[in-house]
């Protein structure tokens, strides 16, 4: 651990590093919070300190991240906010079996992440290509459409999250037109999400809104055709 962190931090490219990632899917992999204690506090020197047995903080000024799997009950979950100073969950709904699917998943897993961490930013991952989004057999496989990603998108922020990501865009099963070239999802980009992202950017006439908790008019998800409301 110790040599991984110092190798990437000491490396020129390491004032890039934003964050640590902790154990993907904890829960889901069946991994206590207990054994997640001591790479916590070994990097960030939060926790108990009995739990960096005696070793001395290795990059204690960034945040370390834990992302859940969509799965379990908020009881289950919540032991892993003590290992983690951002919790987050990642839900990718769109498949090649549900092309539309109920998408307030997204939204609901978001806020069950939220009432476990009052006190912690919730991160939310949404999908461009997961695991369920092609058939390597046939080559078929399926994105989000422009109107799905944008609900995703708010529907997260709306039930609380603080940061998004976005999962797939490598994934070669998805491409089309130069995207392997590119090795990235780049048509994707331009046609749905570079709007969504501008949507969502500090220079959009939208940031006040999305950043102000004190705003009297309270924006909701609505079920049926999906929509904004």
């Amino acid at each position: 651990l110790a040599e991984v962190v110092n190798t990437l931090t000491k490396d020129p490219s390491g004032s890039a590093i934003a964050m640590w990632k902790g154990r993907d899917e904890p829960w889901y992999s069946d991994v206590a919070p207990s054994a997640l204690q001591f790479a916590y506090c070994r990097v960030t020197s939060r926790g108990d300190p009995s739990w960096c047995d005696g070793e001395a903080p290795l990059d204690p000024s960034r945040l370390w991240v834990t992302i859940e799997a969509p799965r379990g009950t908020a009881a289950d979950l919540a032991p892993y906010s003590s290992v983690t100073d951002i919790h987050g969950v990642d839900i990718y709904p769109v498949t090649l079996k549900h092309p539309t699917p109920n998408l307030q998943a997204v939204g609901n897993w978001t806020a069950t992440l939220d009432s476990i961490a009052p006190l912690q930013p919730v991160w939310t991952t949404i999908q461009i290509c997961a695991s369920g989004s092609s058939d390597k057999t046939t080559g078929a496989y399926i994105l989000p459409t422009a109107q799905q990603e944008r609900f995703m998108a708010y529907d997260a922020i709306l039930n609380g999250a603080k940061a998004l990501t976005f999962y797939g865009g490598n994934n070669p099963y998805c491409f089309s037109g130069s995207d392997a070239t590119y090795g990235w999802n780049w048509s994707f980009w331009q046609s749905v999400l570079e709007p969504i992202v501008k949507q969502l950017s500090a220079s959009s006439p939208l940031a006040p809104a999305l950043v102000n908790t004190a705003g009297s008019r309270r924006v909701t998800t609505g079920t049926g055709t999906q929509t904004l409301l």
